[in-house]
């Protein structure tokens, strides 16, 4: 009677570890789905501030290219100045060059204020990068820590033996091959059960 519950109360252990496998294999996809969704998250972060420190630089090169093209027209209307023949024609010239020479400061200023946001952004990126760089270290340190638990194959028993029924409800929990190891614990395994082709997979 007493070795009968003794093979119960090792039997509902057993029940007991291929619940909590059950319970650890159901929880890595979700777990994996959401450290996924961290990293791509993190990568978003970074992205985001890659484009806009993109979008500052284009708009700053922009400015730059109109204030060299407005100090070319510039040049050229300063030249005709002298060849204008009335007061009139003069003055107008002149008041464009005013207008154009005024808009160049506007712009300039515009363009040392793009340069500074843009100074600071290239700072707010590499703090992304870096925050990035470390969460994905982290993130996928941990992925990988679950991949590895998720790619057990076999496991080996040894020292009693064991039920079909064990096996199958450790295998449909786990996911791996259970195996009946024979020997002594002098001698280490001397025989064991041959891994078919139909239980691997």
């Amino acid at each position: 009677m007493r070795d009968k519950l003794l093979a119960l109360a090792a039997l509902q252990k057993v029940d007991l570890d291929i619940a909590a496998l059950k319970k650890n294999a159901e929880a890595y996809p979700r777990e994996m789905a959401e450290l996924e969704k961290q990293l791509n998250a993190a990568k978003a972060a970074v992205d985001a501030e890659r484009t806009k420190l993109e979008q500052l630089e284009i708009q700053k090169r922009t400015l730059e290219q109109n204030v060299s093209e407005d100090k070319d027209k510039v040049r050229k209307w300063e030249g005709r100045l002298s060849e204008q023949r009335s007061t009139r024609e003069y003055s107008a010239l002149a008041r464009e060059i005013d207008i154009a020479k005024k808009g160049q400061v506007t712009m300039t200023e515009e363009g040392q204020e793009l340069g500074r946001q843009a100074l600071v952004q290239r700072e707010m990126v590499k703090a992304k990068e870096a925050d990035f760089t470390a969460r994905t270290k982290n993130l996928v340190d941990r992925i990988d820590a679950l991949k590895a638990m998720n790619t057990l194959r076999v496991c080996t028993v040894a020292g009693a033996p064991i039920t079909a029924e064990i096996i199958e409800k450790f295998e449909s929990a786990s996911g791996a091959a259970l195996l009946n190891i024979y020997g002594s614990t002098e001698a280490g395994a001397i025989s064991r059960e041959k891994i078919s082709t139909a239980r691997l997979s």
